[in-house]
């Protein structure tokens, strides 16, 4: 919902009180509705499920406090704002105990003041709503995982297309970042997994992990990985926990369950959270290699990172979260260290400068990358080969 065009049902038996604040939110941009006391709004309400509800208290057949603990019960997630002349502060205190999410005094005085309270409140409930849906979704998800897991063990073949199903959009964009991704398996499952997904309104994670080995075993924890990222993001949007904010922190997490879960697996994962509001990159390095590269246009391409321990392999392993301003235009790689065996008899150092030439283009897409690293004519390659793209225009 748009909150310039939100309905709001206004409640008052004062009809030269109830006109004037009609007029004044139909010129600010609102749809109005109107009710002369509580009885009728009600049955406008039951009608027409208005965005919001401002409600006198002293009215005639049906008061505003009856109003107002019904469509708190009903309707818990529809803002109610008070507007009472009465000057009782015990009024007050039991429309905000009956779920009023504010309470103005009359004759107002200023009408952008109320404007204001709707604004906020209509603000409020966009964010409690789309916190639902997003709850909504994650249980859903994380039913989807755990029924994915029970195949995993089962068939090899159902498991590769579960796999492949919790992988993000191949191509994607996530306020205004523009993402790719591609993953080529040497068996049936992989053991690299890579994902991207929006925080918050001005913050995106994205990593990329490579666990050891192959097989289902392998192919399990990237779905432990998938299931506890979810929940990471999942609590700091119900302010429980802001660990998926500290790249630090999410790899800490991910060592302490995978290495007590006995899973004889441990993985390498970069993982980083871009502030667009900050202009920062924050990520943290759990022995992944190569290291990503970053593309600032105007400048050669720089590999971005530190040596650090693998996740999961060791209990006292510790990760360092680095930062960076980042600018408006950049492109960023990420590769698993199977792309190396594409070209096995070059030296380390040989290798990782094929990768910066890649990169060095600041139009570089995954199509020029297939081409330039020779993996259109790789059918089965000998290790995972995967690849991220992380490019911002402006």
């Amino acid at each position: 919902m748009d909150t310039e065009s939100a309905r709001i049902l206004s409640v008052e038996d004062e009809s030269t009180v109830r006109r004037s604040i009609v007029t004044y939110l139909e010129d600010s941009g609102f749809e109005m509705l109107e009710a002369e006391n509580g009885r009728i709004a009600l049955e406008v309400f039951e009608r027409e499920h208005p965005d919001l509800v401002l409600c006198d208290l002293r009215m005639p057949e049906v008061d505003g406090l009856r109003v107002l603990e019904k469509l708190s019960i009903d309707y818990p997630e529809t803002p109610i704002i008070i507007v009472s002349g009465t000057g009782d502060m015990r009024d007050a205190v039991e429309a905000l105990k009956l779920g009023a999410w504010d309470y103005i005094m009359k004759p107002i005085q200023d009408m952008m003041t109320l404007e204001h309270a709707v604004r906020k409140c209509l603000e409020r409930a966009r964010l409690i709503r789309e916190n639902r849906e997003f709850r909504e979704h994650l249980v859903e998800t994380n039913r989807a995982l755990e029924e994915s897991l029970h195949q995993l063990e089962e068939d090899e073949s159902a498991a590769r297309r579960i796999q492949f199903q919790l992988l993000p959009p191949a191509r994607g964009e996530v306020l205004g970042v523009q993402f790719s991704r591609m993953l080529k398996t040497s068996a049936l499952l992989s053991g690299d997994f890579v994902d991207y997904f929006q925080i918050d309104e001005s913050r995106v994670g994205f990593y990329i992990a490579d666990v050891s080995g192959h097989g289902v075993s392998s192919a399990f924890v990237t779905v432990l990985l998938k299931t506890t990222m979810n929940a990471l993001l999942e609590q700091y949007r119900q302010a429980e926990n802001d660990t998926v904010l500290y790249p630090d922190r999410v790899l800490k997490s991910l060592n302490d369950d995978i290495y007590t879960q006995d899973f004889d697996k441990y993985l390498t994962m970069f993982y980083a959270v871009l502030d667009l509001g900050e202009k920062t990159l924050s990520y943290s390095n759990g022995g992944h290699f190569p290291y990503p590269l970053l593309n600032q246009e105007g400048g050669e391409p720089e590999f971005v990172g530190e040596k650090n321990l693998p996740v999961g392999l060791f209990s006292h392993a510790e990760f360092k979260t680095e930062t960076m301003t980042i600018p408006d235009r950049f492109v960023m790689g990420l590769f698993s260290d199977g792309v190396f065996e594409l070209f096995p008899r070059e030296s380390l150092d040989e290798r990782l400068l094929i990768l910066q030439n890649e990169m060095s283009h600041f139009d570089v897409d995954l199509e020029s990358l297939y081409e330039g690293l020779g993996l259109e004519t790789v059918d089965t390659p000998p290790d995972d080969i995967t690849m991220l793209l992380v490019r911002k225009e402006g």
